[in-house]
């Protein structure tokens, strides 16, 4: 049943599965003894139309995510599945399918696209969420920091696609080793951290000498690959993540001192003090400088954790300017590769610099040209440019911020003191600190793409609850503000949850048939079939086929078998339109399929299970026509379940304008019209529009090609006639009966004017009168004409 419906991709609703042959008989069905079960896909609709850049943001373009399945394996007539059931499920699958690709979609743009794996905003919101929850646990889990032994020779002697290949297939094992509880990252270059979710130490050092094994005896196309791993536990010794990643690192370390392919784990004597400056962490010893330089790394990771650009560009220079013990720090950016620009430009006051300060250019200009660090040591002593002796400056860095070949700027530090004075140590120390400092700016980058990432969400699930709000009120054209139609619309929103028959009343063009699609498409029938059957507008003759279908044969003309209207309609709603045209001798057959729910065509012998709604629409007055004997009581009730009057437009003077306004823009974006003149505003409020919406709609579709002026005028409607009535009747009425003043148009359009009430209500008296002499006394055929 499950494979059945991932083949058609329409929901299975089988309430008692004895009834279906092909699926009761099967042995497994019957060992389980299965008596109802509901099946409905889980996924999002594909439009048609939908453009490339909205599809790159899903990370699927197939419409199918999964199945929601339930079943039964009760007897009783209480635990059988019934249509409410299917619709709450349906209900269900919507709200679960929004949240798989809510959740998908924030993935996705966590993604990195070398690797597979997450990015490092999204692993420490993660890591961030974990620790509260086994604070409140009081439990642990493990973290794991692992980095590729060498990893800078490799790329050195292979090339970076090489090293990238290699990324590529550590991540794919990564992948493949860790559970999906766990969470693992692309921390930054060749770093990788994992999280082990409800995982203790000695748990944590089994994955450890597990993912060596993997790693070591993996080819890697004749390159020998290992890592070194560091392990740190959360535990009431590390309560945060800044501390909780700082002994993680401390461990990683602690490894890479011991030798390629092996794991530490975190102890209190890896730990070390914290430094200021550069200059103060150099101790001549390789393996403990390289050591201190990570850490300090690894301190300006902790403290620079904005996710805001441009306040993160303010933080890196207060943090260059603290390790340094320099005087001065830019931030250049370089823009279309061409042109640098000042970022920023701070003192080590934190004062902000004005952009016109003096600076060695040369300097940064030899960096950008080469792409090398530079320092220079002692400008007096050295061969300096005008602008350094002008400045007075005895020292200088700058070192590019570069990833890969891409440079994307420079940062820039100096001092005029004397007994400061950078060297090349420095240099090194300070290139690796902005090498680490790019990381960050990137990640940033990717973390507010992240953000834009969720904003195309929230546009997509906008459009949703606009499309939702449409399928409610039908289509743009079910417009409306007024008591009348928000009545409409609350019986709507009740009938469409269930599955009953629905017959509209109305007048000609007051929109029953968009009302009927408005039901249908809020109902769980979305997305199949809704046929529309004009009952008056086929003859008496033919109507029966086309509702119910033939047989090959079965009369002169009927050359190959049809499936008639309600065998089309299966799975959705049929609209049997001027259902009081249906001729009388085809009632019974179209009760006996509301009762029965099944049909046969014409010369056929079988009946065929349809599974429909059937909404019927009117202008006639079917109790009339019931007491006339011209329609079948029986089907009257059948069909009079859930009565909607849809009301006449001039009932709904508040949404005449509104409706207006629409059409004017669905016909008028060619001509640039702006609007209406305020005579024709009032004269769309007061006509009386026999012909409801479609007659205004024709009324405004034709204004728009007589149009010459931006503006609709009163000419352009063709509704002058009613006008001059109202005008000629304005002509003998005063304001007051003891004045002798006639009333002109202004007076009647003003607004609230209680004089114009008056006039209109003497106007409908009066044609009320001479419509009932018209038609010697006839109300029915005077209600007409009016």
């Amino acid at each position: 049943m499950i494979n059945k419906v991932i083949e058609t991709g329409k929901p299975l609703f089988i309430q008692n599965i004895t009834e279906f042959e092909e699926i009761g008989k099967i042995q497994r069905v019957i060992d389980l003894k299965l008596q109802s079960v509901m099946c409905i896909p889980l996924g999002r609709k594909l439009a048609q139309n939908e453009d490339d850049e909205r599809r790159k943001y899903f990370p699927t373009q197939s419409a199918f995510l999964g199945i929601l399945y339930v079943d039964s394996t009760k007897i009783t007539v209480e635990s059988k599945f019934k249509g409410e059931n299917l619709q709450l499920l349906q209900a269900i699958a919507d709200q679960a399918s929004y949240a798989l690709i809510n959740a998908l979609l924030y993935e996705k743009a966590n993604i990195d696209s070398l690797t597979g794996l997450y990015l490092r905003p999204y692993f420490e919101d993660r890591l961030n969420s974990e620790i509260q929850f086994h604070k409140n646990q009081n439990s642990n889990f493990c973290l794991l920091m692992i980095d590729i032994d060498f990893f800078k020779n490799i790329n050195d002697n292979y090339g970076h696609p090489k090293g990238d290949k290699i990324l590529q297939k550590l991540g794919k094992i990564f992948k493949n080793k860790f559970r999906d509880s766990d969470t693992c990252a692309r921390y930054g270059g060749d770093e990788f951290v994992v999280l082990l979710a409800n995982t203790n130490i000695k748990q944590a050092e089994l994955v450890a000498k597990e993912l060596l094994q993997v790693v070591n005896s993996t080819d890697f196309s004749s390159i020998k690959i290992t890592l070194s791993i560091g392990i740190s536990e959360f535990n009431k010794n590390a309560i945060d993540l800044p501390q909780l990643l700082k002994q993680a690192d401390e461990s990683l370390y602690s490894a890479k001192k011991s030798g390629r392919n092996c794991y530490k784990i975190w102890d209190k004597s890896y730990s070390n003090l914290k430094q200021s400056h550069i200059i103060d962490i150099l101790t001549g010893d390789p393996i403990r400088d390289y050591r201190n330089v990570e850490m300090l790394l690894q301190s300006i990771k902790a403290s620079i954790s904005i996710l805001n650009y441009h306040d993160l560009r303010d933080k890196i220079v207060d943090t260059i300017l603290e390790i340094t013990n320099s005087e001065r720090c830019l931030f250049i950016l370089i823009e279309d590769n061409k042109d640098w620009e000042i970022k920023i430009a701070k003192n080590n006051k934190g004062e902000l610099l004005s952009e016109n300060i003096s600076y060695s250019k040369t300097l940064i200009n030899e960096v950008i040209k080469t792409g090398i660090p530079y320092c220079l040591k002692d400008i007096a002593d050295e061969e300096a440019t005008k602008s350094q002796i002008y400045l007075n400056l005895r020292s200088a860095m700058c070192v590019p911020l570069q990833i890969k070949d891409k440079l994307l700027g420079v940062i820039y530090v100096d001092s005029q003191y004397a007994l400061r004075q950078f060297s090349q140590p420095e240099l090194s120390i300070f290139s690796a600190v902005v090498s680490q400092l790019v990381l960050i700016i990137e990640n940033t980058r990717l973390h507010e793409k992240a953000i834009e990432a969720e904003k195309v969400k929230e546009r997509f699930l906008e459009e949703e609850i606009i499309d939702l709000h449409k399928k409610i009120r039908g289509e743009a054209m079910i417009l409306g503000k007024s008591n009348a139609m928000e009545v409409v619309f609350s019986q709507i929103k009740k009938v469409a949850k269930t599955d009953s028959s629905v017959l509209l009343y109305g007048e000609t063009g007051t929109g029953k048939e968009l009302t009927a699609r408005a039901i249908h498409n809020a109902s769980f029938r979305h997305g199949r079939p809704f046929i529309i059957a004009d009952c008056g507008a086929i003859s008496a003759e033919l109507i029966e086929g086309e509702l119910f279908g033939h047989e090959k044969g079965s009369y002169t003309g009927a050359y190959e078998q049809k499936k008639g209207l309600l065998e089309a309609a299966n799975g959705g709603t049929i609209l049997l339109d001027e259902i009081g045209e249906l001729p009388l001798l085809l009632q019974p057959k179209l009760l006996r399929f509301l009762q029965e729910k099944n049909v046969r065509r014409i010369g056929g012998t079988k009946r065929i299970k349809v599974d429909v709604r059937v909404i019927a629409a009117t202008n006639k007055n079917l109790k009339k026509l019931v007491s006339e004997k011209k329609f079948r009581e029986d089907l009257y009730y059948r069909l009079n379940v859930f009565p909607i009057e849809l009301p006449p437009l001039r009932k709904r003077e508040d949404d005449v304008i509104i409706l207006a306004d629409y059409f004017l823009k669905l016909y008028g974006r060619t001509r640039h019209i702006k609007g209406f003149t305020k005579e024709a505003i009032e004269l769309l409020e007061t006509y009386q529009w026999a012909g409801n919406v479609r007659e205004l709609q024709h009324k405004i579709e034709r204004a728009v090609i007589m149009s010459e002026s931006e503006y609709i005028s009163m000419e352009d409607l063709e509704v002058r006639k009613q006008y001059d009535f109202l005008i000629s009747s304005l002509a003998s009425h005063k304001k007051n009966e003891n004045e002798n003043i006639l009333l002109t148009k202004d007076d009647f359009f003003k607004e609230n004017s209680e004089f114009k009430k008056g006039i209109l209500e003497e106007i409908k008296e009066k044609a009320i009168k001479l419509a009932i002499e018209h038609t010697n006394g006839d109300l029915d055929k005077a209600a007409k004409i009016l």
